[in-house]
């Protein structure tokens, strides 16, 4: 996919463009790797998002989605095949018991994302939820066939479906050496804008690297624990939001809906800015906590989202 369309992707779908810092810096290297990987090994995660903003004279602040996630290890072979089994809460008990989305895909040797497995099985499940959903807030038929080949449409679906898989492993084959000379303890990421490619020999990797990458302390964990902070980055990015969001809706966009098309029209250009902050722990190879920031800049406002993944076990 061009990176102008993942950029709109990203945009709308909450991108996650990476970023990695490191705690107290261990003496040897870091490495952001799938070898300690085992088949049959499953991690439990909890996912929580938070979003806020502002839009003219009006604020707003709300929890957005919370769920948690059996993350399964099914083999190793050329590259992991991983199960990510989503689980809502059940008002009831308090457990978070009724499973949702369940994604099985396949990394690299590297331990980033490459691509969805079983997308068939996918694509069937949010059409019927879809189809549900539009029938529940009574859209019109033409409306809502033009809204499903918006959600339905194959790039948008996988952006959407592996938002948070791919905050997982996004520096996934990444590589700290100490920095040669300097004294001072401090680490360097070794790949960079001019760099990436030597990194990560597989050019063609589903999502671009990060431009900014380091090790240093975040706060998200406690080096004498094993753990090693890391954050990521990329500069300020610009983007026609307008026409991106045209692109995007399509024909759900009705001339006839005219206060939805004055609010696209005045939407004009966008920034995006993205962090991370992850807490790794080099001995099972997973993260232990991930803390991801996105703000948008738009001249009718300002909004935020945040994504909080954890390890609930170990």
């Amino acid at each position: 996919m061009p990176r102008g369309s993942l950029s709109a992707s990203l945009f709308l779908c909450g991108m996650a463009v990476l970023a990695l810092l490191g705690c107290t810096p261990p003496e040897e290297p870091v490495r952001v790797s799938a070898v300690h990987w085992l088949p049959g090994k499953t991690h439990r995660f909890g996912v929580q998002e938070f979003k806020s903003g502002f839009m003219g004279d009006s604020s707003f602040s709300s929890p957005g989605r919370s769920f948690q996630v059996a993350l399964t290890v099914l083999d190793t072979a050329a590259g992991a095949r991983i199960e990510w089994q989503e689980f809502m809460k059940d008002d009831e008990t308090g457990a978070y018991s009724h499973p949702l989305t369940r994604i099985v895909y396949r990394t690299d040797i590297n331990g980033r994302f490459d691509r969805i497995l079983n997308y068939l099985e996918l694509k069937a499940y949010v059409d019927t939820m879809t189809s549900i959903y539009l029938g529940q807030v009574g859209v019109d038929s033409a409306t809502g066939a033009s809204l499903k080949a918006v959600v339905l449409d194959s790039a948008m679906l996988v952006h959407t479906l592996t938002k948070h898989i791919r905050l997982v492993h996004y520096l996934y084959g990444a590589s700290f050496p100490t920095a040669s000379g300097s004294g001072t303890g401090q680490y360097s990421s070794a790949y960079g804008r001019d760099t990436a490619q030597a990194q990560w020999p597989d050019a063609g990797l589903f999502d671009p690297l990060p431009m900014h990458c380091r090790l240093g302390a975040n706060g998200l964990c406690d080096a004498d624990d094993g753990l090693v902070n890391m954050e990521a980055w990329e500069d300020p990015r610009e983007l026609d939001a307008t026409a991106t969001m045209r692109s995007y809706l399509g024909p759900a966009l009705s001339p006839a809906n005219a206060e939805a098309n004055a609010i696209v029209d005045t939407m004009g250009t966008a920034t995006v800015v993205d962090t991370v902050n992850m807490c790794y722990w080099q001995a099972e190879g997973f993260p232990v906590h991930i803390q991801h920031i996105q703000h948008v800049r738009l001249s009718i406002g300002s909004f935020k989202e945040e994504v909080f993944v954890h390890l609930l076990e170990e």
